[in-house]
């Protein structure tokens, strides 16, 4: 059953109904790019942190994302490598007000998660959780006891705007289960003006002349404006006080936030 809106601000759906504002498994190519070291391959996008001052990033236009929603999107990285005397190799993930002919050097509005290679003994490898107010996307907070590995991450970001939070949660599977040990941070955002996201991006910076690399790419991408859960079967973008009834279940839900 899809969803259906009524008179008096009354919606209708089923529990286990997904609505999604963007989603790309990346069967076709909907990114545009900035450079040739980030592309469209089979696998998803291949993404690269950039280390000779290029810009090198990634982006894909949604509708203006509101001040509550949820991000997902399936992250493998394959290598990474710093020079130990030099500077570091960051990719920041997320939602920018900025699109991919600006890297992650240039002041903008900027929700993400950051992948580090930093030169500290040429083994510092960290997680980092962007909340740019016209700032630096690639620069944010350390997650504690977390070192970056070759793996697959799987990459959830909410925005809660009743909260004033910014949170990122990492998992190792595909249904968003089974969560990263210390793979979890969160950042106080309420006194922070952060607008104008439209921008699903990749975008990449260096700091110094690192002679390094950091790459994978990225797949799964799913965005759900106006939510703070997943799959909730809620609708997204509808007036506050709108009230979301499950007609298989029969539970109701109120729409509060902004």
């Amino acid at each position: 059953m899809a969803i259906t809106y009524h008179a008096g601000r009354r919606i209708q759906g089923l529990s286990t109904d997904v609505n999604t504002t963007f989603e790309d498994d990346f069967s076709t190519d909907k990114w545009t790019y900035q450079g040739s070291l980030n592309y469209y391959a089979s696998s998803g996008m291949v993404w690269n942190g950039v280390t000779n001052g290029t810009n090198t990033n990634s982006a894909v236009q949604i509708t203006t994302a509101s001040t509550s929603w949820v991000l997902r999107q399936k992250l493998t990285v394959n290598t990474f490598s710093s020079n130990p005397s030099s500077g570091s190799v960051r990719t920041a993930f997320g939602i920018s007000s900025l699109n991919q002919t600006s890297d992650g050097e240039v002041n903008q509005d900027f929700l993400g998660l950051i992948l580090v290679a930093q030169p500290s003994g040429g083994s510092s490898r960290v997680f980092q959780i962007a909340h740019a107010d016209a700032g630096k996307a690639t620069s944010g907070d350390t997650f504690a006891s977390l070192t970056l590995t070759a793996t697959t991450y799987y990459v959830e970001m909410i925005r809660n705007n009743s909260a004033g939070t910014f949170t990122v949660n990492l998992f190792s599977d595909a249904g968003y289960s089974t969560p990263v040990t210390n793979g979890s941070k969160s950042a106080d955002i309420s006194g922070q003006t952060i607008t104008g996201l439209q921008y699903l991006s990749v975008k990449s910076e260096t700091v110094g002349s690192p002679n390094g690399t950091l790459n994978g790419t990225l797949n799964d991408v799913e965005f759900y404006d106006g939510v703070i859960v997943a799959n909730s079967g809620k609708p997204a973008n509808v007036q506050a006080g709108s009230r979301f009834e499950e007609t298989d279940t029969r539970k109701m839900y109120q729409y509060i936030y902004d």
